[in-house]
């Protein structure tokens, strides 16, 4: 192991366990509004014992176990991949297994997009709808739904956090990329995809909230 890997290995084990929540706070106060959001989140998330909710959701869906693992996109990453991803207000946004929606709140908030939220646990999908009511805020919505039936056609960028995702929900997603729009962006964590109408305009390194991570952005370059 070289120094670098070293250096990126202490780094990664000092900001999971001791920095997380101070980073994203910081994150959180460059864009209006944010801050107000990450509050609800963490009030939300301490009163309502969400691992508690979320495990009791699980057991009463037929999925694999690990399709509901996730980890969050820390804010100044969320900001570098919107800008990469040229996310502006004219954007329709997916976040497909959206958890509490952390991405999807600092986007609309920081470019104006529309957003929606899918994600099957009904915990993350109330919670985000409660902030979202409380905040005001109408450009954002969530749907508890299975993110295999959600019609793309309409998204102009589309987000996963695949990492856990089982190899057969991958094959289902990568067909149902096909019906993503030419000029749509598809924004995928930790997975790439190799997809006949997808161009990589994008990878990188990032230090997530759980460790490292490679983020890969993609352009719709052909409608099939």
């Amino acid at each position: 192991m070289n120094w670098k890997e070293i250096k990126d290995e202490i780094t990664e084990f000092i900001h999971v366990v001791f920095l997380r929540g101070i980073r994203d706070w910081i994150g959180a106060g460059k864009v209006k509004g944010l801050r107000n959001v990450e509050r609800e989140l963490f009030l939300k998330y301490i009163i309502r014992l969400s691992p508690i909710y979320i495990n009791k959701d699980r057991k009463g869906l037929d999925y694999p176990h690990n399709n509901f693992f996730f980890g969050e996109m820390p804010y100044a990453v969320a900001g570098e991949v919107a800008e990469k991803a040229e996310i502006t207000k004219k954007d329709v946004v997916y976040d497909l297994g959206c958890g509490r929606g952390k991405f999807l709140f600092f986007t609309h908030l920081s470019t104006g997009s529309p957003c929606i939220g899918v994600d099957l646990l009904p915990t993350y999908i109330r919670l985000g709808e409660e902030i979202t009511q409380k905040l005001n805020l109408p450009g954002i919505h969530f749907y508890q739904e299975d993110i295999l039936n959600v019609d793309l056609f309409t998204a102009d960028v589309v987000l996963i956090h695949g990492a856990t995702f089982s190899k057969e929900t991958h094959e289902k997603l990568w067909e149902n990329l096909f019906r993503l729009k030419p000029g749509a962006r598809f924004v995928t964590v930790a997975i790439p995809y190799d997809h006949p109408n997808l161009e990589l305009i994008h990878q990188k390194r990032y230090l997530m909230n759980w460790g490292f991570a490679r983020i890969y952005i993609y352009k719709v370059v052909n409608k099939s």
